[in-house]
């Protein structure tokens, strides 16, 4: 015969149900606001980073059509207009201030939360600050390279520049059989050069977590001397702290892929002339995610671009004076790929030049 639960086997059950429930029901909840946290801290971050992207370019877009720019005219950015910049999604904006190139302030509310910007550029989620989960210190992250015409002249010093001959920026380990110069500012080996017969002149800092930092003073580092010359590797340096660019590259010609992506001109103090009576030509040019500053004009002078595929595309503009970055500057079979909201703004940059400029 069958017998079923009895009343006490069933209130057990019962209670070990409530229990596990009680438990339980805290931690889902938990996992489901941290979920919406984060979505929401995603969700501030990315409009702030479009706000700022659409600011560029309507500075851009103002210096050379005359147009009126929203985000610095007397109202600057109102809380309005963001909706129009960037989509919101289920997210409202609160407070918004947008000076000198980017957004100083800003307040969004998001699934019952607010996120608020701080001077870090970090976002505090309902008061509480977020930080990195692990601060890097930037004496460990990046090595700073000696002066421009330091450089230049340790360059010549090591290697007598020829056809194809390679300039290699990079990370990796010397070996053990080549004689090494220092080219740290400090003086303390953490970049060095050497010369090998077969790859070219190399400027390392021996390590793969740390970059190279171009010094304040990075003018006249490279004078090519009418060679050509490949240049790699310049996509892991960082050039965030250089005033003084001038004549950083010239009278040469660049050959093959030239990658100098991320290039950061916010703190320049000279107008210059970066790329001086230089012949870009024969591969893929990658300048794009560029920063550029105030009066950051004529980065380009004498200086052509031939049989080449260029990328000049998600350039971000914190100055509103820039008005010509291509002085005395050609383009021969060669196509210019930029950003598609900002195709008109380039194409008014390289009229009459000779560019093909196309939209990604």
């Amino acid at each position: 015969m069958k017998k079923g639960f009895t009343l006490i086997e069933l209130l057990a059950v019962i209670i070990i149900l409530a229990i596990i429930a009680l438990i339980a029901t805290p931690i889902i909840l938990n996992v489901i606001n941290d979920a919406r946290k984060s979505a929401g801290l995603s969700e501030s971050e990315m409009i702030m980073s479009g706000i700022n992207n659409y600011c560029a370019t309507s500075a851009m877009k103002a210096q050379l059509d005359g147009s009126i720019d929203i985000c610095t005219d007397e109202d600057g950015v109102t809380i309005d207009e963001v909706s129009k910049m960037v989509n919101l999604g289920n997210a409202k904006v609160e407070k918004v201030t947008y000076i000198n190139g980017k957004v100083t302030e800003l307040v969004i509310e998001s699934n019952n939360n607010k996120y608020e910007l701080q001077p870090d550029g970090n976002f505090s989620v309902n008061g509480e600050v977020t930080d990195p989960e692990e601060p890097v210190n930037p004496e460990q992250q990046y090595a700073l390279l000696t002066t421009g015409q330091q450089f230049s002249q340790i360059l010549f010093e090591s290697s007598s520049l020829e056809f194809d001959t390679k300039i290699i920026f990079t990370q990796d380990k010397a070996p053990s059989d080549v004689q090494l110069k220092d080219l740290s500012a400090n003086k303390d080996m953490s970049i060095v050069s050497w010369y090998n017969s077969e790859d070219g002149y190399h400027i390392s800092t021996q390590d793969e977590n740390i970059k190279i930092r171009f010094n304040e003073d990075s003018s006249n580092m490279i004078d090519l001397a009418g060679c050509t010359v490949e240049i790699i590797g310049l996509e892991i340096t960082d050039t965030s702290l250089v005033k003084n660019f001038d004549g950083f590259l010239k009278n040469g010609t660049i050959m093959y892929n030239f990658n100098f992506s991320n290039l950061d001109l916010t703190n320049l103090e000279i107008t210059t002339n970066i790329f001086e009576n230089v012949n870009f030509t024969e591969g893929q040019i990658n300048m794009n995610n560029w920063q550029i500053g105030n009066s950051n004009n004529n980065i380009f002078e004498y200086s052509s671009f031939e049989n080449s595929i260029i990328d000049f595309s998600n350039w971000q503009f914190s100055g509103t004076e820039v008005k010509e970055l291509f002085k005395n500057c050609t383009f021969e079979n060669s196509i210019v790929y930029v950003n598609s909201n900002e195709l008109s703004i380039w194409e008014d940059f390289l009229s009459g030049l000779g560019a093909d400029v196309i939209a990604k």
